[in-house]
C-alpha cells in the first residue's frame, strides 16, 4: 500500500517541484526553455516509467533489476550525504520565515489536507494511517539535489529537511497514536 501511494505521489510532487523551480528560480536562460523539457529531463520523472513497465506485465532481466537496485541504494546514500554537507548549524537556529513555513506546512497542513480528502473518498483506517505517516515524515532527500541543480535555495531545503527529520521523530509517534486511537 505504501509503494502504491508513493508511486502516485512521487511523479506528481516531482513534476510540481520541477515546474516551480524552472519557472521561478532558474537562471534566465533556463526559464526560456519549455517547462515540459525540464520535467522530462528530471530523473525521478523518467524513473516513473518503471511504473508503466510494472503495470504492463513486462519484466526486466535480473541483471537490469540488480543494477537498478544497486544504483538506487547508492543514490539514496549520496543524497543524504549531500544534504548533510549542506546543513549549517548556525543557519539551523536563525529565525527564518521560509524555514518555519517549510517545516510547519509539511508537518501540519499536509496531514490536515489529506484527512479532508480521505473523508471524500472513504478511505479505511489503514490507508489513512499510511498517508499520515508519509506526510508527517520528512521530505525526500532528492529535493536538495534538485534545488541545487536548478538554482533553488538548496541550503534552505537542507535546513528544512534537517528540522523535519528531527521533529518527525517526536511527532510521528504522536500522530500514529492519535490516528490509531481515533480510528479504533
Amino acid at each position: 500500500m505504501v509503494a502504491l501511494l508513493i508511486a502516485v505521489l512521487v511523479p506528481l510532487i516531482n513534476i510540481a517541484n520541477v515546474v516551480v523551480l524552472a519557472f521561478f528560480f532558474g537562471p534566465p536562460q533556463a526559464q526560456s526553455i519549455p517547462i515540459a523539457h525540464h520535467v522530462l529531463k528530471h530523473p525521478l520523472v523518467q524513473a516513473s516509467a518503471g511504473i508503466t513497465i510494472n503495470l504492463s506485465g513486462l519484466s526486466l532481466p535480473d541483471f537490469a533489476l540488480q543494477t537498478l537496485d544497486l544504483l538506487g541504494r547508492a543514490a539514496l546514500g549520496v543524497g543524504i550525504l549531500a544534504i548533510g554537507a549542506g546543513v549549517n548549524a548556525e543557519r539551523l537556529f536563525q529565525r527564518s520565515t521560509a524555514l518555519m513555513f517549510g517545516v510547519v506546512f509539511r508537518m501540519t497542513s499536509g496531514p490536515v489536507i489529506f484527512l479532508a480528502v480521505t473523508t471524500k473518498f472513504g478511505l479505511g483506517p489503514t490507508e489513512v494511517l499510511i498517508g499520515i505517516i508519509i506526510l508527517v515524515g520528512p521530505a525526500a532527500s532528492n529535493g536538495y539535489i534538485l534545488a541545487k541543480k536548478m538554482g533553488g535555495d538548496a541550503n534552505l531545503y537542507a535546513d528544512i529537511l534537517a528540522w523535519q527529520t528531527i521533529l518527525s521523530m517526536l511527532t510521528l509517534p504522536l500522530f500514529i497514536l492519535a490516528i490509531t486511537t481515533a480510528l479504533g
